[in-house]
């Protein structure tokens, strides 16, 4: 539901209409008025051949320049002002308007629209709404957007009373239903406003838009089950959403149905906007929720596919490190020993990394530090290295910190002192981990 309303043409202020005493004026003699006609002309024109905003501006100008006051021009001239962006000078071309007609209800109108939500002018744009309903009580958009006003005013009761008066007008429509929930929405009332939408699907259930403006209040509110129900509607009218697909996906894992996550993501692993693979997207989502069961599952799904699928073996080699550090970590401060099942896996992952082209730093690092952490840190050390050949030293001081402390931890106190002189004395103490401690010796 788009709460901006982009002004079109209307009959009410049509400058070839109003005023057309100035045909026979000698202010506009024939020569002028041959001239008005050929740019009115050409400015119908541009609209039906949908021409850029910029060039229908410029034919207004020229329009204004011999005809400086007729409001119907003035009122479009700020139409085509705002969808450029150019909110202020839109207002001075209403106020033009509304100068010249006081009771320009399109100008008020869409004056108070601009205040309204380029300016956040609450107060102002209900004054505007108030004139629309002075010269037309009967206006519906002008009753919502009082509402909105008033909201924004947190005046909630007469905004929720207003946002009812507009539904007595407007009759029992999906979109009267669907303006009172956003409006409740914008005022955290968000159970109300799903109560709206459903009275909405109910006499529009095909408007796929009502379902994804309900989906994201589900969303907000945490409610997974109700959101996923939400996803399956939307997925019957647009099975092609690979978006919504991947949300579906993510929620999945939340609930910790992997076999279902991973058959969701599988439908979207081409198309998805956000990201290039669908199902490597979700097995990092998975992976980023600490659920590194799922993230290898769904990694191996896509390396089925695609033996050379980059991101999914470096989301995969990163799960299984991770899933180690966290066993590693729980046994030291137990003060146990630690075993790691996928112990081997992981390391013919990391070195299936190291032996290739890719140079995801980033990943790198944090491959590394959870490598240190396991305390295997003679291919923590290779890791480090294969950063440092792609950075300079100078600008990688952390790969240099984590070589360093693994050299010491590997009694090569020379060789780990080298490697800290290198790291200037100022850098900040971000080369801190759960055993590791940053301090030139």
């Amino acid at each position: 539901m788009n709460r901006k309303e982009i002004p079109g043409d209307d009959p009410e202020d049509d400058p070839e209409k109003e005023n057309f005493e100035w045909y026979f004026s000698e202010k506009f003699p024939t020569n002028k008025w041959d001239k008005l006609e050929k740019l009115y002309d050409e400015y119908n024109e541009l609209i039906e051949q949908n021409k850029s905003n910029e060039e229908i501006l410029e034919k207004l100008t020229e329009i204004i320049k011999i005809s400086p006051n007729e409001t119907g021009t003035w009122r479009r001239m700020g139409s085509y002002l705002w969808r450029l962006g150019r909110s202020e000078e839109a207002l001075e071309a209403f106020d033009r308007a509304i100068q010249l007609k006081g009771g320009n209800v399109l100008a008020w109108h869409y004056k108070g629209l601009v205040l309204l939500y380029d300016f956040e002018k609450f107060g102002e744009s209900l004054e505007c709404f108030e004139k629309v309903m002075k010269y037309d009580e009967k206006h519906v958009d002008a009753r919502y957007y009082t509402a909105v006003a008033l909201a924004g005013l947190k005046r909630k009761d007469e905004a929720i009373e207003c946002c009812d008066e507009m539904m007595e007008l407007a009759g029992n429509t999906s979109e009267a239903w669907a303006r009172k929930a956003d409006l409740l929405q914008n005022m955290n009332r968000k159970k109300k406003a799903i109560e709206c939408y459903d009275e909405a699907i109910k006499l529009d259930r095909e408007n796929i838009n009502l379902w994804r403006l309900k989906y994201e209040i589900l969303s907000e509110l945490k409610n997974f089950q109700k959101t996923i129900e939400c996803i399956d509607e939307i997925l019957a009218l647009d099975p092609d959403d690979a978006d919504i697909q991947y949300s579906k996906g993510c929620l999945l894992i939340q609930l910790q149905r992997d076999e279902e996550a991973v058959e969701c993501l599988m439908k979207c692993k081409d198309g998805l906007s956000r990201f290039a693979n669908g199902m490597t997207a979700g097995a990092d989502y998975a992976r980023r929720q600490r659920n590194f069961g799922a993230a290898i599952k769904i990694c191996d799904r896509a390396l089925k596919f695609d033996k050379e699928n980059a991101v999914a073996l470096l989301i995969k080699t990163m799960s299984l490190v991770d899933e180690w550090s966290e066993i590693a970590t729980a046994a030291i401060e137990a003060g146990l020993k630690h075993d790691f099942v996928r112990k081997h896996e992981a390391i013919k992952y990391c070195q299936k990394i190291i032996k290739s082209d890719l140079k995801s730093t980033n990943a790198f690092h944090h491959i590394s530090t959870r490598l240190f952490i396991s305390e295997q840190y003679e291919i923590a050390i290779e890791f480090c290295d294969k950063i440092l050949q792609i950075q300079s030293y100078e600008n990688d001081v952390r790969a240099l910190g984590v070589k360093a402390f693994c050299l010491k931890e590997l009694n090569k106190k020379e060789q780990s002192d080298a490697m800290m002189k290198l790291i200037p004395g100022n850098t900040p103490l971000d080369l801190i981990w759960e055993r590791a401690e940053f301090a030139r010796y």
